[in-house]
């Protein structure tokens, strides 16, 4: 029910209020527009979007490909999509090199490569059909009762007050509903900087997509259309500054001197991006009547490309909880709690995986640099190792 401040009527009764509108807000829009449920959508830019160009490069693996198609949201991809078919991961100045490929892993694609506006345009574009209720709006304040939550939002000139029986908070990683309920996040930071652009090499990409480590952070190199790679470079924290203020000329041989040239001379740098690194997440990411999807509930490392894939996982699972229930008490205590714990092994074993990843890769030590070395060799000579690792990082049977 919604109720204005200044006038009260009624109205049809959503049960799901969903919060964001960034790129997990709109998918969990999009999973439940045709489940039995009536859900409102509330974010800045529900119903007037400014897609902003973004170049930085989004990594979907095959599930969440999977999941898009579902949505309708896929098609719209197609043309801009890039297909990882091999992944090298090296560490630089070591022997140790681990190859990936989607025959191995038995897939017609490792991953695919979408820029982030093109998916956000998607996304919204699909939003935007559905028969929800979308409101253009804000959070002001969160109440529970035993049977439900009671949201304030500031629309415009006016506030509305939503009733119903459950919220999904895509708010992001400084999420006020988090905040407003008063619920544990735990952080680390890593000291560690992400320098997101274009290049162009002097290579055909062929679909390989190459994680490589050095002593200060890994470096990405995603493949795009058009003989250009996405770049996602981790600087120390420290000299972040200096590599922004960086012309293109010395970006690129920089970039050129901490790569390699396995993929030619780089030409051709586009604007650059940078955003702080660092690790947090809600030990439980469920509140009295809302749970929290996204990097509301947990924030990655770029190191591994999981993010949005974690926070799609996030969203599909909800779904499966609350169909399992035949949707019915949807936020209810234990039906929250379920969710939880569903959810538990996937986001530990992904943060932790990717937490070692980093933790371990950057480090110039030489016993350590030896050992990572030599565990890369290993995966690389197990066919079991490798599927092992390519499914970790689905989280999911591929649907």
């Amino acid at each position: 029910m919604f109720i204005n401040n200044n006038q009260s009527y009624k109205s049809v009764r959503p049960k799901v209020l969903v919060v964001g509108d960034g790129l997990v807000g709109i998918s969990a829009v999009l999973a439940l527009a045709n489940k039995p449920v009536d859900v409102a959508w509330v974010g800045p830019q529900v119903t007037d979007r400014v897609i902003r160009p973004d170049d930085r490069s989004i990594v979907l693996n095959a599930v969440s490909q999977c999941h898009l198609a579902a949505w309708g949201v896929w098609e719209h991809l197609v043309p801009v999509a890039t297909p990882i078919v091999h992944v090298e991961v090296s560490d630089r100045g070591r022997w140790g090199k681990c190859r990936f490929s989607a025959e191995e892993a038995q897939l017609p694609a490792l991953g695919y490569v979408v820029p982030a506006h093109q998916l956000l345009m998607a996304l919204h574009q699909c939003a935007c059909v559905a028969n929800i209720e979308k409101i253009a709006g804000s959070v002001v304040d969160i109440k529970t009762d035993k049977d439900n939550a009671v949201v304030d939002l500031s629309v415009q000139d006016r506030s509305i007050t939503w009733v119903g029986e459950v919220v999904l908070a895509a708010d992001g990683t400084r999420s006020l509903l988090r905040q407003q309920q008063d619920l544990a996040l735990r952080k680390k930071d890593y000291a560690q900087v992400a320098i997101a652009a274009q290049v162009r090499v002097g290579q055909r990409h062929a679909g390989i997509a190459y994680e490589r480590f050095t002593p200060e952070g890994p470096i990405a190199m995603l493949p795009r259309g058009n003989g250009r790679y996405g770049v996602v470079w981790v600087v120390d924290k420290a000299r972040a500054n200096a590599v922004m203020a960086w012309s293109d000329k010395t970006f690129l041989l920089q970039l050129q001197k901490a790569f390699g040239t396995k993929l030619g001379l780089f030409s051709a740098a586009g604007a650059r991006q940078h955003y702080p690194l660092g690790l947090a997440w809600m030990p439980l990411p469920v509140g009295d009547k809302v749970v929290y999807l996204g990097n509301a509930a947990q924030t990655l490392h770029p190191v591994m490309g999981q993010g949005f894939n974690l926070g799609l996982r996030d969203v599909v699972d909800v779904c499966k909880v609350w169909d399992q229930a035949s949707w019915r008490d949807l936020g209810a205590a234990h039906s929250l709690l379920r969710y939880a714990k569903m959810r538990e092994s996937d986001r530990q074993k992904v943060m932790h995986l990717s937490d070692g990843v980093v933790t371990g890769f950057s480090s110039d030590c030489l016993p350590l640099a030896m050992l990572r070395s030599g565990l890369l060799g290993v995966v690389d000579l197990s066919l079991t190792l490798k599927r092992a690792v390519a499914h970790l990082s689905m989280g999911q049977p591929i649907c």
